[in-house]
């Protein structure tokens, strides 16, 4: 296709009708191409909207958006030999290079194009060569907190790294955990004042004596949930196509 740009103006120059018509004409003509498979449209959008290789959104889409926005629930990239269950394709090196020179081992575990968790090799460039698969990340049923590498808000080991994670949905109280507090004895429980000890003897005024008994019992001791109030979305990461 063959698309005719408007010739240099110079300032001072009028803006006909004509001209006009013939910068709408190749904007539309460009916004129309297909490249490597994807809308140029959609691309110029996204960047125009400031997007980059990596940034995740929230969404109500139900699944990706195309091969730009991959929902991030664990499934995996790679080459087109991967079997990657994301996307498999070579347009993901770029991204695939990104996640896996800037997120730890322990958090994306790499596989092999089986499916099965394996070693990383020598570079991110090698491995996707190597048609291994690597995962994007799972946030299903999870909120995103903030890298904090100073302990500011977070003093968790996990809170430290890109792509961390930690928490839990359920938690029961540990004895460390639980407020200072008493127990009173169980109803009926009777206490050992005043006996005779040994031969008959009676025991001094203000002689202590202790006795064994049981404080009542309550509670159940399940797990108490600890989930804030939550909606349920998708998360998205750009693949910057």
């Amino acid at each position: 296709m063959t698309i005719t740009i408007p010739a240099t103006r110079l300032t001072g120059d009028l803006i006909t009708a004509a001209l006009y018509n013939e910068i709408i004409i190749a904007i539309e003509h460009i916004l129309t191409m297909q490249v490597d498979g994807g809308n140029l449209a959609a691309a110029v959008g996204n960047k125009a909207l400031g997007w980059d290789m990596g940034d995740l959104k929230v969404s109500a889409c139900l699944g990706d958006i195309d091969n730009r926005w991959l929902i991030c629930n664990g499934r995996t990239i790679g080459n087109g030999s991967s079997g990657a269950t994301a996307r498999a394709n070579a347009d993901m090196e770029r991204l695939y290079v990104y996640l896996w020179e800037n997120v730890g081992i322990s958090q994306l575990v790499i596989q092999n194009s089986s499916g099965v968790n394996t070693a990383r090799g020598a570079s991110a460039v090698a491995d996707f060569s190597a048609n291994k698969r690597l995962p994007l990340f799972n946030l299903k049923g999870r909120t995103v907190a903030g890298i904090d590498p100073d302990n500011v808000a977070l003093s968790f080991a996990w809170s430290k790294l890109l792509g961390g994670t930690g928490g839990f949905e359920r938690h029961r109280l540990l004895v460390g955990e639980m407020p200072i507090h008493t127990h009173n004895p169980s109803a009926g429980t009777t206490f050992l004042q005043g006996i005779a000890a040994g031969g008959g003897a009676s025991l001094a005024a203000g002689t202590t004596v202790t006795n064994s008994a049981t404080t009542a019992s309550a509670g159940s001791d399940g797990e108490h949930n600890n989930v804030q109030p939550t909606m349920a979305l998708n998360y998205l990461i750009y693949t910057g196509l």
